[in-house]
Formats: structure tokens, C-alpha cells, sequence
């Protein structure tokens, strides 16, 4: 299926809709266009990805009835409220009838992260505080393997280095192994497993964090996550924009490494003030001339054998100017946080090939 600025294109009852593709959900959810006419104009659901999904006049979709809901929240503060539905799914030249979705209505949401709808290519996490009421619930993969859609609860995401969308472009394979003269190409991170989800997530093991410059580790001292934490958890998340990491220091690490790479270049105290600006959560913006003094982040990976260090260079981790500025898509995360979130920047460096059978993962820089 391609994948185009982060969506994938499907068809549900005879309507097309192109859907956030999100390895950090389990299920397909659809926005209620009645809802999303009313919230946001009457002709918001004609610009493409919006995810609307109109409910059949002779069965209307009722969210203040009888009919069970489910509220899901994300970690960008959505949250949704959605009730069940089944209804014919059409995936590139295959289709099933009475396939279960969900129709969403949103509850919060904040200007820069309105609702949208989803392809979600995750496991679904036990029950928890967090995650309620989901025990019968099956994922996508699962459904798309009953339907004989494919035969095997993996992904493969190949991915293009664009700069131009925050989400990742490339192309996404269901289904399928890496075998033989494949696999070799790859680097085989280990599963990582956390406690509350157990394995519903991609996630890696992450036990250092290094910032790089000219080729060389900017500062002869302890890598950023061994002074806290000593190592985490990190998700593989198509869903998120950016890449969030819970290393206390990591943004005045990085205001440090600019500010060396820039002196380097014979820029002058004030000058380098002047061409960037950050906060504790993030660089806010950078001056389109400094670019090539931002730092390499070095991501140290617990692997099945030995350990794999990844890259993400500022290619990966900036968008393209605008005005004269770029906006590095990488922040501190919150002090209560501790697993980190790998979003676009990572996927833009790196293809992926995720394996619910046997739990692994493989990575193939891009």
C-alpha cells in the first residue's frame, strides 16, 4: 500500500478515505462527518484526509443511545469518543464484508492535532487503568488475517527521507518475513516488552543517547541517558511527528552542541544567540544557516546479539525552512514520562519490519 505524507488510502461501505497510518493503535477509526460538518464547517470534510465516514441514513449512528461507546485517548491529548460499526472494507484489490471499525466523534483536541481518522497496524494491550475494556477486542492485523488479507500478523514500512511532510512517506507491505539474503541487510534490535502492554507496540530498548558533531562526539562526557534514566523504553510511532525522548538534559545538550558547531564557524557570541531559540521542552526554531552545526543524535540500542547504534541526523529530524527558519521536531519529554516516542524523524532514517509472530523487529537504514 503506498503511504503518502504519513495516509493510506482504503474504502469502507463505498466511501474512499485516506486514514493516519498509526503503529501505535490497534484498529480502523473513522470521524463521524455529520460531526465533523458541524464542528468545523460545512465543507471540511472535502479536503482529503480528514478521515469522514458518513453513517447510512436507514442506520444512523447514535452516540448518546444505548449503543456502547469507548472513549480512547492519545498521547498528544485527543481524546475520542466512538462506538462499533461493520461495513464492507476494500484494501487495494481485496474486500470483506461485515469487517469492525469504529466511528469517532471527538471530546478534546487542541488546533495543531484535530482529530483525524486512523489505520492502526498495532497489537490491542491487555486491559488496564489505561487501556480499558478491550479484552474481546481484535486488531486490524488480526481481522485482516482472518479475511485471508494476509497470512501473517507483520509489517514491513519502507520509507523515504521526505522532508517536505511531518509524517513519513514510502510504502507499507502486510504480511510477509525477512529470510535469507534480506534479513542480512537488516539490524535486529531487540523487542522490547513493557509491563503494561506487553508486546502490543513496537518498541526498542534504548540504553544511551550521544550528540555528535563533525564526526565526532561532541562532548568526551557520560551519554544523556545514562545520568537518567539508565535506560528506557521507546515506541515506534508513525502516528506522532517527532521524536521524544525522557533525558532531562537532552535540549541543553543540543543548545550546546549548536552552540559549539556555530563557533566553529567563526560565528561570534551574540551573533550565535541570535539564531536559534530554546526552551526546556525543545530547540524552538533554528536560522536556516546554523543548520549544518545541529548535532547528530546517536541512539545506542539493546540488540539480540550486541548492542546497534542508530543515527538521526538534522536531515531527518527538521523540516524544510520555512522563511528562513527550521523547527527541529525533537523535545524533552515530560518529567512524569519515562518511555521515549520515535516518530517521523526515525522513520525517515530508517525502514522497518515489525513481527507480531515471533516478536521482532529489524531495521534497514535508509
Amino acid at each position: 500500500m503506498p503511504v503518502e505524507s504519513g495516509f493510506v488510502s482504503l474504502g469502507i461501505d463505498d466511501q474512499n478515505l485516506d486514514l493516519l497510518l498509526d503503529s501505535g493503535f490497534w484498529g480502523i477509526a473513522v470521524l463521524d462527518g455529520d460531526w465533523y460538518k458541524r464542528t468545523f464547517g460545512k465543507y471540511a470534510c472535502r479536503k482529503r484526509r480528514q478521515g469522514c465516514y458518513f453513517c447510512p441514513k436507514e442506520d444512523p449512528c447514535v452516540f448518546e443511545g444505548d449503543e456502547p461507546s469507548e472513549n480512547l485517548q492519545f498521547a498528544d491529548g485527543k481524546i475520542l469518543k466512538c462506538i462499533m460499526r461493520s461495513g464492507k472494507l476494500v484494501l487495494e484489490s481485496q474486500e470483506g464484508s461485515e469487517f469492525l471499525f469504529r466511528v469517532c466523534r471527538g471530546i478534546s483536541w487542541d488546533d495543531e492535532a484535530k482529530p483525524t481518522g486512523l489505520f492502526g497496524i498495532s497489537m490491542v494491550p491487555p486491559s488496564s487503568e489505561r487501556f480499558q475494556g478491550l479484552a474481546s477486542t481484535e486488531s486490524t492485523l488480526e481481522t485482516l488475517m482472518r479475511y485471508n488479507f494476509t497470512g501473517r500478523r507483520s509489517y514491513t514500512l519502507q520509507t523515504i527521507a521526505d522532508r517536505i511532510s511531518k509524517f513519513i512517506s514510502g510504502e507499507l507491505t502486510l504480511g510477509g518475513t525477512l529470510n535469507g539474503p534480506e534479513a542480512e541487510q537488516h539490524s535486529f534490535p531487540e523487542f522490547a516488552v513493557n509491563p503494561e502492554t506487553h508486546g502490543a507496540f513496537a518498541a526498542v530498548w534504548v540504553s544511551s543517547v550521544e550528540l555528535f558533531g563533525a564526526g565526532r562526539k561532541l562532548k568526551a562526557r557520560e551519554p544523556l541517558s545514562r545520568r537518567h534514566p539508565p535506560s528506557f523504553l521507546a515506541i515506534i510511532d508513525t502516528g506522532t511527528s517527532g521524536i521524544s525522548l525522557p533525558c532531562p538534559v537532552l535540549i541543553d545538550e543540543m543548545e550546546s552542541g549548536l552552540r559549539m558547531g556555530l563557533r566553529k564557524e567563526r560565528y561570534g557570541d551574540e551573533q550565535i544567540t541570535q539564531m536559534y531559540m530554546a526552551d526546556e521542552e525543545k530547540l524552538v526554531y533554528v536560522q536556516e544557516e546554523a543548520f549544518d552545526s545541529l548535532p547528530v543524535m546517536g541512539l545506542r540500542l539493546r540488540g539480540e546479539s550486541h548492542s546497534i547504534r542508530v543515527d538521526i541526523h538534522p536531515k531527518h529530524y527538521c523540516g524544510v525552512p520555512e522563511e528562513g527558519d527550521i523547527f527541529p521536531d525533537v523535545t524533552r519529554s515530560s518529567k512524569r514520562v519515562t518511555e521515549g516516542i520515535l516518530g517521523t524523524p526515525f522513520l525517515r532514517a530508517y525502514s522497518v519490519h515489525v513481527d507480531y509472530e515471533d516478536y521482532k523487529i529489524a531495521l534497514l537504514k535508509n
